[in-house]
């Protein structure tokens, strides 16, 4: 009796921390402390941080070119960022490494925007250089029209197909906002704003709608990917605003994982 009392003490006295264990989601190895580098998931096939440089913060090297974009080292939501002005038709481009791209059908695609006017435009898109409004892309815009929304969408064979929208006034100048876009496969598609998954509204298709990066190329050869603009022929926009932290993946991230990233970064 006494060394069953003895067991049960030692246990209530066993301190939390060491009996807590991490939960890991998505099936992959992580690191066993606290903070999540979502940069280090095999998944992961860039991360842009912006701190200072456009080095690619995974190990695959895909390092993004500047095309005008200013360098704000201190100034971002995590670090540094870059600030893009619609004016100067400022980018940044990913297009030495479109082959990787082009066959995606799944995957998440996560950024900071600070938009710093109600100037309509793209803040990441993947297109073929084309003139004329009949290329196919995909994209994810800083909707304004005086309507201040997210507004994703796929154009394909002059359709477009979804044509995602968040509610009006969903986001506003001069304030940092967490924008995660996924895509599956045979589900649909899905937005987030700040990490949490909103319910957008469909001029064309619908939340089952999961037209991606394979789909637009089989219509149109991608040959461009840029964040801060789009490459849309006639019809190119240009991100007036910061950006930062801008990641893809090719796998879908759960809610709690792009909560994770929205609440800690992509290095965690």
């Amino acid at each position: 009796m006494k060394k069953l009392l003895a067991i049960i003490l030692t246990l209530l006295f066993i301190p939390s921390t060491v009996m807590a264990q991490p939960t890991i989601t998505i099936g992959e190895t992580v690191s066993s402390s606290t903070s999540t580098d979502y940069t280090a998931y095999s998944s992961c096939m860039v991360a842009l941080l912006f701190d200072g440089d456009l080095t690619d913060a995974t190990t695959n090297g895909r390092d993004a070119t500047n095309n005008g974009a200013t360098s704000l080292p201190t100034s971002g939501k995590f670090g540094g960022c870059y600030d893009f002005e619609y004016s100067e038709a400022d980018w940044v481009e990913l297009d030495a490494y479109i082959s990787s791209f082009r066959t995606l059908e799944t995957g998440t695609v996560v950024m900071y925007i600070n938009p710093e006017s109600n100037q309509y435009s793209h803040f990441w898109c993947i297109g073929g250089n084309e003139e004329g409004h009949a290329g196919a892309w995909v994209g994810t815009a800083w909707y304004t029209d005086s309507k201040e929304q997210i507004w994703h969408s796929t154009k394909i064979s002059n359709t477009q197909d979804p044509d995602a929208k968040s509610a009006d006034g969903s986001v506003t100048v001069g304030t940092w906002y967490h924008i995660a876009i996924v895509v599956e496969n045979g589900v649909g598609n899905k937005i987030y704003i700040d990490g949490l998954q909103i319910n957008p509204t469909y001029d064309y298709g619908s939340a089952t709608s999961d037209d991606f990066f394979a789909d637009v190329n089989n219509n149109l050869q991608l040959d461009s990917f840029r964040v801060g603009a789009s490459d849309r022929g006639a019809y190119d926009t240009y991100f007036d605003g910061k950006c930062d932290e801008f990641g893809l993946f090719n796998i879908v991230l759960s809610d709690a994982e792009i909560f994770d990233i929205a609440t800690n970064g992509l290095k965690g």
